[in-house]
């Protein structure tokens, strides 16, 4: 590992970031500046040691590494990954590098459609659907019920292989209370991160509510949307936020940055909003670099002024929407409504080795204050159900009712005292990707 690969690394790192957070490093010619290959060995063998070179220069745990690894003992990449991988690790994962690129520039293929919950009658109901994606096209809905799907009612055992087929029937239930037959294929489609935008007046109170489903697609495209909702906003003359992130499993730092800018005060302005925490040995020859590059808030024109921010968060809710979260703590008011986040303060990098990605932990991102440890989840201020029976934007769905109550009344206690809930399964958030799920996804 030379000096200059690791410069590059750094200096690219805060670009992209999926939660999720990332340093993307996909091209070959990126792989190849940090690989020792043996040869002759086969195209598998060359992979895992391509992933073991990497893991021991790069990988935030990279001790676990031993320096010689008869890597025939583990039948796959992935195998290998698993093998040395920190137990506290969920997120490092060996991906199709063509297919995780396509996620991270937010065309994915699929049929549009996740998180998906029980409602009090056992009916599995969509927590979202994009737009322009082919169930999104049909008039797929969040809150419509999946009743069929490949003819057989959604469970755990085959929800996940259903759509994980090219082509499928759906039996699905509009929010109208229509049914409706569609037989889809998956195709790519860009998606639009914006669920709703909209203004609620609440007493004399104008709040914007903004439900933003993720941080990928272009950084530049999206952070122009997220310029223009706001200027909507502030020219509204809105006093309160509050941000919709319930399903959000991360995406582009500067994207996260970006949209940090539009909320955090002008006193923030040029204060560290995150910094990054290495394994030792690049933070033993980087630290100071690495302070430099720490990301930093810029005001911006349609910044809005804020005392507060209320966000509403789930268990779906990761990497940079956890992040957002604990880097705006050091500098106004932060309430979480919903329930406890994933859990991911990791950073992640994808580099690619062919037909292989390597997504795998460097570090840790910390706040202003070097707080950043909650690999357990960021527990809610004020605890509230996702209620998928109704639309994001609907003051009635519990999670935002809680939320325009505390703005109202200032009481951090669930309404009437007591948490109204519906029935869980553990299918929740099975998500576009096929073959990994939230718990890795690309940061």
């Amino acid at each position: 590992m030379t000096k200059k690969t690791v410069s590059s690394a750094l200096k690219n790192n805060y670009a992209l970031i999926l939660c999720f957070m990332l340093l993307f490093s996909s091209c070959k010619k990126d792989a190849d500046a940090v690989l020792d290959i043996p040869t002759p060995v086969d195209n598998l063998s060359k992979a895992k040691l391509a992933l073991l070179d990497t893991m021991r220069a790069f990988y935030y745990w990279n001790e676990r590494v031993p320096a010689r690894v008869n890597v025939s003992t583990y039948p796959s990449v992935q195998a290998t990954l698993d093998a040395f991988k920190h137990p506290t690790d969920r997120f490092s994962v060996i991906a199709d590098l063509e297919e995780i690129t396509k996620v991270f520039s937010g065309t994915p293929q699929d049929y549009g459609i996740g998180a998906f919950r029980a409602d009090a009658q056992g009916n599995i109901r969509i927590g979202y659907v994009y737009e322009g994606s082919p169930l999104g096209k049909e008039g797929v809905m969040r809150g419509s019920i999946l009743q069929k799907i490949g003819g057989q009612v959604p469970s755990n055992g085959n929800l996940r292989t259903e759509l994980g087929k090219t082509q499928n029937n759906f039996e699905i239930k509009l929010l109208d209370g229509t049914v409706k037959t569609i037989n889809a294929s998956q195709a790519t489609y860009k998606v639009n991160p914006v669920m709703i935008k909209s203004i609620i007046t609440v007493g004399n109170k104008k709040i914007a509510y903004l439900a933003y489903n993720s941080f990928l697609g272009n950084p530049t495209e999206e952070q122009a949307r997220l310029n223009t909702i706001f200027g909507e906003f502030k020219r509204a003359g809105v006093s309160e936020l509050v941000l919709d992130l319930r399903y959000n499993g991360g995406g582009y730092v500067s994207t996260m940055g970006y949209l940090a800018n539009l909320i955090a005060p002008a006193s923030a302005n040029g204060k560290i909003l995150s910094q990054q925490k290495w394994n030792a040995g690049i933070q033993a020859q980087f630290g100071q670099q690495i302070q430099q590059q720490a990301l930093r808030i810029s005001t911006q024109p349609n910044t809005l002024v804020l005392q507060r921010v209320i966000m509403i968060t789930t268990q779906g809710s990761a990497s940079a929407s956890e992040q957002i979260i604990n880097n705006l703590k050091p500098y106004m008011s932060v309430v979480t409504v919903g329930s406890t986040t994933y859990g991911k303060p990791a950073f992640n990098s994808l580099y690619g080795y062919k037909p292989f990605g390597f997504y795998l932990t460097l570090g840790v991102m910390a706040n202003a204050n070097g707080e950043g440890d909650f690999f357990n989840g960021i527990p809610p201020t004020i605890t509230a159900n996702d209620d998928v029976t109704r639309n994001f934007g609907d003051v009635q769905e519990l999670s935002l009712k809680q939320a325009l109550n505390y703005i109202e009344t200032g009481s951090l206690s669930p309404i009437n005292g007591r948490i109204e809930r519906e029935t869980q399964p553990k299918i929740w958030d099975i998500e576009n990707l096929k073959t990994w799920n939230i718990l890795a996804k690309p940061e």
